[in-house]
Parts: C-alpha cells; structure tokens; sequence
C-alpha cells in the first residue's frame, strides 16, 4: 500500500512532486526524500506546497473533512492523503515530541509531517517565519500536552517577526502576530 502527497500543477507555483511513501520504509527515510526533492526546487514553490499541505492537514482535522471527490485544498489531490493503520500509527510515532504524543484521532498526520520538515529546511525569510510559526502552532495545537520544544521553535519564530523591520511582506500588522 502507497502514501502519495503530491500537489498537483497550478498557476500559482510551480508543481514540487512529493514521491510516493511505501510503508514498508522508515517515515524518516521518506522525509528525508521529501526535503531532497525540496532542496533542489525552487524555495518559493516548496514554500507555496507546504502552505497547501498544512492547510489540507487542517481541513481533515479542524473545519470538516471534504467529500471523497473534492480536494481539501486547491492542488493536494484527496486519494493522495489515505494510509493504512500501520502508516497512520507510523506517522504519529513520528510526531512524538518531549514525551507528548499526537491522538491517534488526528487525519492525515503526514500532511502535517512533510510540511513541517520541509519549511524547516528552507531560507528564514520573513514569510518562511510566519509560516514556520503557523506550522509549529498547529503541531501544538494537535499534541496531547503543550510541549516545551515546540513551544520554543515558537517563540524563536515571533521573535523574529517581531524584531522584524518591515513587515509589510507578510501583508499584516503587528497587532496581528
């Protein structure tokens, strides 16, 4: 059985094909596949493609899953988020993080991994942060306890924003970090 995250071509970036995960590999080996392939795309394409990926990961487990024909989201294809029990349980190991782990009831929790990994990798640039800081807050939001880790990666990332010297970038104001 296959896991496939792939964004599929749009006009707004330019397609970063994810590769198939067999789940007979180690998520971590897979990762690391993801990141190469991010690597050596283009960084605001990855970028685009992680923000799509953690905005499906957030409509599987926040605002309602879609119907079985519709995307999430606009460029992650719905038969590219399905896993085994054994892959789902696999990817919530992963995500085990200061002793505080992911509910088994959590969807599709490698949408959340391939997207925390991978904008990890690229450039802090101002965007990278705020969307860095988005990724992180929902990796919180879904643990079974606040963890302090995370909550570090956190406060690195408002920190940055708010030594920030212009902003404007992000299309936002202060108040609204």
């Amino acid at each position: 059985i296959f896991f496939r995250v792939y964004c599929l071509p749009s006009v707004m970036t330019a397609d970063v094909m994810f590769p198939l995960w067999d789940e007979e590999d180690a998520v971590e080996a897979y990762l690391k596949e993801c990141e190469r392939i991010a690597a050596s795309s283009n960084h605001e394409a990855v970028l685009v493609d992680c923000i799509k990926l953690l905005e499906a990961f957030v409509c599987e487990n926040f605002l309602g899953p879609p119907t079985a024909q519709d995307s999430p989201v606009e460029g992650v294809h719905p038969v590219g988020v399905m896993t085994t029990k054994r892959g789902h349980k696999l990817c919530v190991e992963e995500l085990l993080v200061d002793g505080e782990v992911v509910p088994i009831s959590i969807n599709r929790p490698l949408l959340l991994l391939v997207s925390l990994h991978c904008i990890n990798m690229l450039d802090p640039s101002l965007k990278v942060q705020f969307w860095k800081m988005r990724a992180h807050f929902i990796y919180q939001r879904v643990l079974s306890r606040k963890a302090h880790s995370v909550r570090a990666k956190l406060g690195v990332c408002m920190k940055e924003l708010e030594n920030a010297q212009d902003i404007s970038v992000l299309g936002i104001t202060p108040v609204q970090l």
